[in-house]
């Protein structure tokens, strides 16, 4: 019997604190209206939209592409993220070397850019309550590096003493940039005075190694460097610097053959390639003799060739005349 007396007073308190917590929704003075209730309602649910509104934040800011050129276009990628998931506007204000650029959006234009400019983007977010701190980020116009496309070198194997060796080098620049060379030459291996396009041999030896460095610079920036093929300083011709003489009273022709050697070579050998009947040359001397005959009379051509002992050989060409009996007899002519 007291069990269920105690039962019932319990489930009589429960309903008398609900009906207290339903007296307690009317608000003193303001009855029971709905309309009252719901003139609360927003305002309930705008403090607590305001309450709970979080900024925007970015992530991260990137600038492609990696290396901008000038010309080309620069893009800002954006990561961003709104806690509320609202949408997002991004504001975009760029910077060209500090001056502000005349572009609101997301890519800019470096036709107007020089080489080595820095440019800067800075960027906030807004879900149109609230805005994102700025996050900034930079990169600088490159200048792209020249390209050195080959190179030729004149004479391509050997080179004689007090010749020159040439070289022709070409080249192009990605940006547009006029190309220029700048040549290093080396003999055995080692730096030699000369800097440009044409090299002396003179003063060389026989068996010298000549090459040439070269790398294309747009003024900034360099290619790298290429070497040519070595070029090697072998014996130079021998020369021959007399000139033949007439005939003597006697009615015979002498000519006692002059020649060097620019590598000193002194063993040099002579020869007629081409000579009339009767005429002959020293082998070693040079010395030319010719008696001509009675039927001999007129223009002859003679040929003479020197040779040293690396088997190079000089010719020298010219004519003698032989005028008949009495006549007068005029020198020969060289060619």
């Amino acid at each position: 019997m007291q069990r269920e007396l105690a039962t019932g007073m319990r489930s009589r308190a429960r309903r008398g604190l609900q009906a207290a917590l339903a007296a307690a929704l009317v608000l003193p003075g303001c009855g029971s209206d709905d309309s009252q209730l719901e003139s609360l309602a927003p305002l309930a649910v705008h403090r607590e939209e305001g309450a709970l509104n979080q900024a925007p934040v970015i992530r991260a800011v990137r600038l492609e592409p990696f290396e901008p050129v000038q010309g080309g276009r620069l893009r800002a990628v954006v990561s961003v993220h709104d806690p509320e998931g609202d949408p997002v506007e991004l504001v975009y204000q760029w910077r060209v070397d500090g001056v502000p650029a005349a572009v609101e959006g997301a890519e800019l234009d470096l036709a107007n850019a020089d080489k080595g400019a820095r440019i800067e983007v800075v960027v906030k977010a807004s879900d149109g309550r609230s805005e994102s701190d700025e996050v900034v980020e930079t990169t600088s116009v490159i200048d792209r590096t020249p390209v050195l496309n080959g190179i030729a070198i004149q004479p391509t194997d050997t080179v004689y003493p007090g010749d020159s060796v040439v070289v022709t080098p070409t080249g192009s620049d990605p940006d547009g940039d006029p190309v220029d060379f700048e040549f290093e030459w080396l003999v055995n291996g080692e730096p030699a005075d000369g800097d440009g396009r044409s090299f002396s041999t003179a003063g060389l030896s026989v068996g010298d190694r000549i090459r040439v460095r070269v790398v294309a610079t747009d003024g900034s920036s360099e290619s790298r460097a290429q070497e040519s093929a070595d070029v090697i300083v072998g014996s130079a011709h021998p020369e021959i610097v007399s000139s033949p003489p007439g005939m003597t009273d006697e009615g015979v022709f002498r000519y006692a053959v002059e020649a060097r050697d620019p590598d000193g070579d002194r063993s040099l050998r002579f020869r007629l390639a081409e000579a009339p009947e009767g005429m002959s040359i020293d082998e070693v001397l040079g010395q030319i003799e010719w008696r001509p005959g009675e039927k001999q009379t007129g223009v002859h051509r003679v040929s003479v060739v020197v040779r040293d002992s690396s088997r190079l050989e000089t010719t020298q060409s010219f004519q003698v005349t032989v005028s008949a009996s009495g006549g007068e007899v005029p020198a020969a002519s060289a060619q």
